[in-house]
């Protein structure tokens, strides 16, 4: 008997009956090509990103067993862009982030819980985003016995999610066990900064601010226009906009235009972070793009986080006009 899924999507449900048979036959890319092609249509389709993150949890699987740890971590990492509450992948990356990020590969399992409660300087970038995010994490990355991401998945919705939050929290302490500096940096983490506050007293938060408008202009290049394009800040039916998984990653605003919600969005976002700078000094700061671009700007910066011998780099921008990020490298 066809249900109602058969009967409302027949394309669609043909391509995963395809993606079986590739799958059966070892196809990998094959599968992952098709899903891909109903993803473009609709990036927020439940049942191909379950399948894709199950092939992605098969894929880590695999190289794991053959102790490539390296790329088993950024399988997992896909898996959990797909899936981010897959436990299995979760769980797995834990294991073997201390194996990644140390070089000699001498530990692949979670550190003690005596070490998990000791380690580094936890260091967290947070904007609005198009604000030198990207700039912002390579710049901490480039320091001497430190590691921190951009937006390492999974994602965090602006609602707060507590699975996910204790989750990075446990990747986050996992990491200052390893290394002497470590952490994030992407626009989310603001609504949990003061669990976070909770989690790490010692945190350094980097707040980066870009003029309002500069920022809106900024959002609308890469967001597209007209009918199709993404519009994260307004609740909306899919019919004009286009739903995509980052949609619950920001604060929704019941205006019309995508230019007033990202107006809304800016005026709040950094009124939130200067009221949490002035309750914590000493663990929120925050400081102006142009920095990014300038030695004693990046100074100025690092010497905040505690880095006492400062790596510099100019120029240092990236990810100019694109929507790339730089999620785990090792």
């Amino acid at each position: 008997m066809r249900n109602d899924t058969d009967i409302e999507n027949p394309g669609e449900n043909r391509i995963q009956a395809e993606v079986h048979r590739a799958l059966l036959e070892g196809q990998v890319d094959v599968a992952l090509e098709l899903l891909n092609s109903i993803l473009s249509r609709d990036p927020c389709n439940a049942a191909a990103r379950a399948r894709a993150a199950q092939i992605f949890l098969r894929i880590g699987q695999y190289l794991d067993g053959q102790h490539n740890l390296s790329e088993a971590y950024r399988a997992y990492l896909r898996a959990l862009v797909y899936q981010p509450d897959m436990g299995e992948a979760q769980t797995r990356l834990l294991e073997i982030l201390p194996a990644c990020l140390n070089s000699d590969g001498h530990r692949g399992g979670l550190p003690d819980s005596e070490s998990l409660n000791a380690g580094g300087q936890l260091v967290i970038g947070i904007g609005t985003g198009r604000c030198g995010s990207t700039s912002l994490a390579r710049l901490l990355s480039m320091q001497e016995d430190s590691y921190v991401g951009h937006e390492h998945p999974p994602i965090l919705p602006w609602e707060c999610d507590q699975s996910r939050f204790e989750f990075h929290c446990r990747r986050l302490k996992t990491m200052l066990s390893v290394k002497a500096f470590s952490g994030d940096v992407a626009h989310w983490w603001l609504p949990y900064l003061p669990r976070l506050l909770v989690q790490f007293p010692n945190i350094r938060v980097i707040c980066m601010q870009r003029e309002r408008q500069a920022t809106i202009r900024s959002f609308n290049n890469i967001k597209g226009k007209g009918k199709g394009s993404a519009n994260h800040w307004i609740s909306h039916d899919g019919e004009y906009w286009t739903r995509t998984p980052w949609d619950e990653c920001y604060p929704k605003y019941d205006v019309r235009t995508r230019d007033l919600a990202l107006g809304l969005y800016w005026d709040e976002y950094y009124a939130a972070a200067i009221n949490l700078a002035h309750e914590y000094p000493s663990n929120i700061a925050i400081f102006d793009i142009s920095l990014l671009g300038t030695i004693s700007g990046q100074e100025r910066i690092l010497e905040f986080c505690g880095y006492s011998d400062p790596v510099t780099s100019v120029p240092l921008t990236l990810n100019k006009g694109t929507i790339a990020d730089g999620i785990f490298v090792a």
